[in-house]
């Protein structure tokens, strides 16, 4: 695993990209609609981290698809629940989502 990411494979400088181009299945079972989670999507997996025993998330900042400003993104923190903005440039770990 890459820091910059959280996924395996080589880093790359675009949360976006890396989160559509992600893939998981076997054969025939394969998913490839994931995308980058807004800022909502990502405080409502923070909110139900435990109940649904979502795991593996580090306590970390986690990149999401909503602008802040032209130069920043906003970011939603594992650690303790905060959500700040982000310089785009900056490193935050990246976890695709599928529709739910």
């Amino acid at each position: 695993r890459n820091r910059k990411s959280g996924l395996p494979g080589p880093p790359t400088p675009y949360a976006a990209k890396l989160a559509l181009d992600y893939s998981v299945g076997e054969g025939t079972h394969e998913f490839d609609d994931w995308y980058l989670p807004s800022k909502d999507e990502l405080a409502q997996i923070y909110a139900n981290r435990d109940v649904k025993r979502s795991g593996g998330f580090a306590d970390e900042g986690y990149w999401s698809s909503s602008e802040y400003g032209q130069w920043d993104a906003w970011s939603q923190w594992f650690d303790d629940g905060r959500q700040t903005g982000t310089y785009k440039s900056g490193g935050r770990f990246v976890r695709p989502i599928r529709s739910f």
